[in-house]
C-alpha cells in the first residue's frame, strides 16, 4: 500500500480543508439520559483502594484491569504505563516509556487490548510512526529487560483514534482525521494491507448539513473521538461511544468483512469551528460544545458507560469527570442507571469479577475506587 510522507500529508490536508476556515458547525440537542427516564436511579457508595505510597501513581489517564492488576496510562515525567497490584496497592512495574528506541513509545493516544486468554496485551501507539506491540504479561513481570513483540506499523495515510485486534491479522478501529471516505470505522488486514470501511454517521434533522459535507466530515469524525471495546468471547462485536457529542454505536463484523449495525444512537454532535492559520488547518471547540461519554467498560453481557454531558470548554478539570453510570445490553437496550458517590474520570471492570466496578479519579486527589454493582 502506497504511503505518504508526513509533511506531504499535512500539506494535502491543509489544501483540502482551506475552504472550511472559520466555519462554525452546530450540533443537536437531545439527551442520552432520556432513554433511562422511566428507570430508578440507583445510588451506590464506593471504597478507596489504599496505595502503598503517593509515588505509586503520578498522573494516570486510563485504567484497565485483569486479575486484580491495574494497568494505567501514567505520566511520570515521561509517558508510559504503570502496573499496580490492587490487592496490596503496590507498584509492580512501569513500562513503555517515551524515547527513541523502536520498542519505546512517543505516546499521544494509546489503548490497551487484552488477548482472549488474557495472557498478553496489545498496545497501540497513535503518534507517527503508528505501531502496535504485543506484551506478554508473564514474561514482562519476570524479565527485567523484556522487549515486546513488534506487530505492525500502520501506513502513514491511515489514522485511527484507537485500534483493536480482532485476530493476529485483523485490526479494527474508529477512523480519525483522514479523507479516505465518509465511513466511521475501518477493518485492516495487516497481511494484505487491505482496508475495509463501514458505518455512516447518522443524520440529525436539526443539524447543519456541513457536518456531513466531504470537506468537514473528517473533522466531525475526529472531534467525536471516543472509545471502542470488543465484546469478551465475541471479538467480532464492537461497542463505541464518543467522548464529545452523544453518539453510540454497537456493530458486528460478519464473514467477508461486512459491517453490520446492531444499534446506534445519536443525541447530539460536538460543536466546533474549522480554522485555517498559516496554511495549517485545525479545529476549535465552540462555547456550547458538550462532552459525551468519558469511558466504556464491557462484560460478555453488558456495556457500562460513564456519561458526562458537561460543557467541554469550561476552564479547570471539574468538567472532565462525572458520576453518571449507564448500563446497556449488547443490543443497545437501557438496563440500569447508577449515580456514583464520587465523580471519576475513567472506569474499568475486571473480567473475573464482573459485579465490581473500578473507577479512576484523576488530575487531583488521584484514587482508584471500587463499587459493588
Amino acid at each position: 500500500m502506497k504511503t505518504l510522507n508526513a509533511a506531504l500529508f499535512i500539506i494535502l490536508i491543509a489544501m483540502l480543508f482551506a475552504q472550511c476556515q472559520h466555519k462554525e458547525i452546530s450540533g443537536g440537542s437531545t439527551n442520552p439520559l432520556d432513554q433511562f427516564s422511566g428507570q430508578h436511579e440507583v445510588h451506590i457508595k464506593g471504597i478507596d483502594i489504599p496505595l502503598e505510597n503517593d509515588s505509586v501513581l503520578y498522573d494516570p489517564r486510563t485504567i484497565d484491569i485483569h486479575d486484580s492488576i491495574a494497568i494505567l496510562y501514567d505520566n511520570v515525567g515521561t509517558t508510559g504505563y504503570t502496573m499496580v497490584n490492587l490487592k496490596n496497592g503496590k507498584l509492580l512495574k512501569r513500562f513503555a516509556y517515551s524515547g527513541d528506541k523502536s520498542t519505546q513509545f512517543n505516546i499521544n493516544a494509546l489503548n490497551v487490548t487484552f488477548s482472549d486468554d488474557h495472557q498478553s496485551i496489545l498496545i497501540y501507539q497513535a503518534n507517527p510512526p503508528a505501531r502496535l506491540f504485543r506484551y506478554s504479561i508473564d514474561s514482562m513481570m519476570k524479565l527485567k529487560d523484556y522487549q515486546p513483540e513488534f506487530m505492525y506499523e500502520v501506513p502513514k495515510q491511515l489514522y485511527f483514534d484507537n485500534l483493536l485486534a480482532l485476530s493476529d491479522s485483523l485490526l479494527i478501529g474508529k477512523l480519525g482525521m483522514i479523507s479516505l471516505d465518509s465511513k466511521l470505522f475501518g477493518l485492516l488486514d495487516i497481511k494484505t494491507n487491505k482496508m475495509t470501511t463501514g458505518i455512516l454517521l447518522p443524520k440529525l434533522n436539526d443539524v447543519d448539513d456541513n457536518y456531513y459535507s466531504k470537506d468537514v466530515l473528517p473533522w466531525t469524525r475526529s472531534t467525536l473521538d471516543g472509545k471502542t471495546m470488543l465484546r469478551p468471547g465475541r471479538p467480532n462485536e464492537i461497542a463505541y461511544f464518543s467522548s464529545k457529542g452523544g453518539f453510540a454505536q454497537i456493530l458486528n463484523i460478519s464473514k467477508g468483512s461486512h459491517f453490520n449495525s446492531a444499534y446506534q444512537m445519536l443525541s447530539y454532535l460536538p460543536s466546533f469551528e474549522v480554522l485555517k492559520t498559516n496554511d495549517m488547518v485545525s479545529t476549535k471547540l465552540s462555547a456550547d460544545c458538550l462532552f459525551g461519554y468519558n469511558d466504556v467498560a464491557v462484560t460478555s453481557d453488558e456495556i457500562f458507560v460513564l456519561y458526562n454531558g458537561k460543557n467541554a470548554t469550561d476552564e479547570g478539570t471539574d468538567n472532565l469527570s462525572s458520576n453518571i453510570l449507564l448500563v446497556y445490553d449488547w443490543h443497545g437496550k437501557p438496563l440500569r442507571r447508577y449515580k456514583l458517590d464520587k465523580d471519576c474520570y475513567k472506569i474499568a471492570i475486571d473480567p473475573g469479577h464482573p459485579k465490581i466496578l473500578y473507577t479512576l479519579q484523576a488530575f487531583k486527589n488521584i484514587k482508584i475506587r471500587t463499587y459493588k454493582l
